[in-house]
């Protein structure tokens, strides 16, 4: 199996390291593992997650045009399902961590958050909201 993780960034967030945890378990049964970092904000090193030795890491602007189709491709935020297209995939999948509004004061960004959950991904819920 090929799959590819994308991030908005390597930030220190427990939703992202829940994901990592996830990527690095394909990689340790010798699955082809990627992340991708949409953004440069912090070093892609990711060895703080057990397995991360089985895990390739790259920024998007450095990701290879030759990486050819990736099986799935997973996100966890919002924002970056409007990047996954940009790695293809024959499945493009959601890690839904809670409620995604309850994040932000205002309600500026509910119609483009409303916008993702109507999308047809394969979605992992781990709570209600």
């Amino acid at each position: 199996m090929k799959v590819c993780f994308l991030f908005d960034s390597n930030r220190r967030t427990g939703a992202n390291l829940a994901l990592l945890r996830h990527a690095a378990f394909p990689g340790r049964q010798g699955h082809d593992v990627s992340v991708v970092f949409e953004y440069r904000s912090f070093p892609k090193d990711i060895d703080f997650v057990d397995g991360a030795e089985a895990i390739r890491t790259w920024y998007m602007d450095e990701y290879p045009a030759d990486a050819g189709l990736q099986d799935a491709v997973v996100t966890n935020w919002w924002l970056c399902a409007f990047a996954l297209r940009l790695l293809p995939a024959r499945l493009y999948s959601f890690y839904r961590n809670g409620d995604t509004k309850a994040l932000f004061h205002d309600r500026i960004f509910d119609a483009l958050i409303d916008a993702v959950d109507r999308e047809n991904f394969l979605w992992f819920c781990v709570s209600e909201f």
